[in-house]
């Protein structure tokens, strides 16, 4: 009941932040197919076990990605649950936990193996998804400066052009003065 109730909010967590109006990553494909990948692991079929599927539990869900239905978190049925644990409770440890000595890998074991490697600060979604976003930081920032190094010899040329006018109208100015004093 505990991992159903975490599960849930982790997917709802990731729903609110990929919310359009309100969520901090609106439609950010990585968040969603980590969402999707999260649900699907815990729904996948597992080989090599009695039970093949959370559902024999009496677990289900939704359809994957649909996160605007409620029916796309975790239910469970508690009845169905306490029977299989009662009637077989080595099937329902397989198949959750799975078994080394059966290679069995359980449905914990594909969801800890994918949270660490998303979470994973080198080679993980997020840290790549950093290593992207800093890159592109880079790339403004040196557009952003060349733009500015552009920006600069323009300004230049134009005082050196505004002045090289002031001096010529002075200059002209001088020549009137001097002219109209002549004729004067």
């Amino acid at each position: 009941d505990e991992f159903i109730s975490d599960f849930n909010e982790v997917i709802s967590y990731i729903d609110s932040q990929l919310d359009r109006d309100t969520g901090k990553l609106p439609g950010d494909s990585s968040l969603k197919r980590l969402r999707d990948t999260l649900m699907s692991r815990v729904t996948s079929l597992v080989g090599g076990s009695e039970l093949s599927s959370i559902s024999q539990l009496g677990i289900t869900t939704g359809a994957i990605g649909n996160s605007d239905s409620p029916s796309s978190k975790l239910t469970i049925d508690k009845t169905k649950l306490n029977e299989m644990l009662l009637d077989n409770p080595n099937a329902v440890k397989e198949l959750l936990i799975g078994d080394k000595d059966k290679g069995v890998t359980g449905i914990f074991q594909n969801l800890k193996a994918l949270t660490d490697t998303s979470l994973d600060p080198v080679n993980g979604l997020f840290a790549a998804r950093d290593d992207s976003i800093d890159r592109q930081l880079a790339t403004i920032n040196d557009s952003m400066k060349r733009t500015q190094a552009r920006l600069d010899v323009t300004q230049a040329n134009m005082m050196r052009d505004f002045n090289a006018m002031e001096s010529a109208i002075s200059s002209l100015q001088s020549q009137g003065s001097y002219l109209t004093a002549q004729l004067g």
